[in-house]
């Protein structure tokens, strides 16, 4: 494995998206990755191609073979749920009326169902506008990978609730999703399965959601199961920290302590990387001893996978980081084709 400690710039040209939890994840990367190529996509959801999309919904609902649009009646019907949520403020219901319009307008999905969603985003705590935005890249993802709406509003609430994210988070969500199955042996639908597994998890331990993504790519590939690999990491995320006897002698084992020298627990994200970059130093038959200790016998597999492919990890980190506008552009090209 390549010096792990050696940092890469992931975040091209001093981009303005470099807050203080991804700057930490810059420093992450450099532990998990000795040096990699530029594999930055920027995409955007140009107002242009906005408008040949609408252009082209327009052009087959005159035809009588295109968007779905559901009746006065249904939208209204739908408006009420959401009435109920939002209480008596008819601005906002208006407000959100006229997006639902637009977004039916755009991406060629009912009225009645779009309302729905909305309605179910203000009830997992949003705002009017947040529901609004988190539904447009919600809209992205499901046409983007083909999923449900059901399917699509699940896998968010619980990635997005594991890591206390707001509804402008939405879209750094989608693209993760988006980003790492599109350069990956895997669905989006698989990402975020491991995800919403190990979300809580990866957070109390100070892991970011891309830095997540990168350690369960490759143990998603390998197993072809994200609910599998989610359930993996989340045991050796929580193992680290872990005071039972074996853990303690893998670690040892390691020259890895759970203290620094302040005698101050550090973070299960600190641990993991620290075992990561002792893993080379091992024998083989040590590491399959080592990986029993620290997460079981049953997880044992999918921890070697991990490790083994820190590379791997720091790659896929660094694309879901950069990819922006990946699941928007997936979804424009997707409806130019209709």
């Amino acid at each position: 494995m390549a010096d792990v400690r050696k940092t890469i710039d992931i975040i091209l040209n001093g981009e303005d998206r470099a807050s203080a939890e991804i700057k930490d994840v810059d420093s992450s990367l450099g532990r998990m990755k000795g040096s990699l190529g530029s594999v930055a996509k920027i995409g955007t959801k140009a107002a242009a191609g906005i408008a040949a999309v609408g252009a082209a919904v327009t052009g087959l609902t005159a035809a009588g073979i295109g968007v779905a649009v559901a009746k006065a009646g249904d939208l209204e019907a739908e408006l009420l749920d959401l009435q109920k949520v939002v209480g008596d403020h008819p601005e906002k219901l208006q407000k959100a009326k006229e997006a639902v319009i637009d977004l039916s307008q755009q991406y060629g999905k009912s009225t009645e169902e779009i309302m729905g969603m909305v309605t179910e985003w203000k009830k997992s705590g949003y705002d009017v506008e947040g529901a609004i935005e988190g539904v447009s890249h919600q809209l992205d993802l499901m046409i983007s990978d083909n999923m449900e709406a059901k399917e699509a509003s699940e896998a968010l609430a619980k990635v997005m609730r594991g890591f206390k994210m707001e509804a402008e988070d939405t879209e750094r969500v989608v693209d993760a999703l988006a980003s790492t199955s599109d350069n990956y042996a895997f669905k989006a639908q698989d990402m975020a399965a491991a995800l919403g597994r190990v979300a809580p998890v990866a957070k109390q331990a100070g892991f970011s959601l891309e830095e997540t993504a990168g350690i369960l790519t490759p143990v998603i590939e390998t197993f072809r199961s994200g609910s599998e690999a989610g359930r993996a990491m989340r045991m050796a995320m929580v193992k680290m920290s872990d005071d039972a006897s074996s853990v303690q002698e893998a670690l040892n084992t390691l020259g890895i302590q759970q203290k620094d020298v302040n005698g101050e627990l550090k973070s299960g994200k600190e641990i993991f990387y620290e075992v990561a970059e002792s893993w080379d130093t091992l024998a083989e038959s040590q590491k399959t001893l080592v990986a029993s200790q620290l997460v079981g016998i049953e997880q044992s597999g999918k921890f070697i996978s991990a490790m083994n492919n820190m590379d791997k990890a720091a790659q896929s980190t660094e694309i879901a980081l950069n990819d922006q506008g990946t699941a928007a552009e997936n979804a424009n090209t997707v409806l130019e084709g209709l």
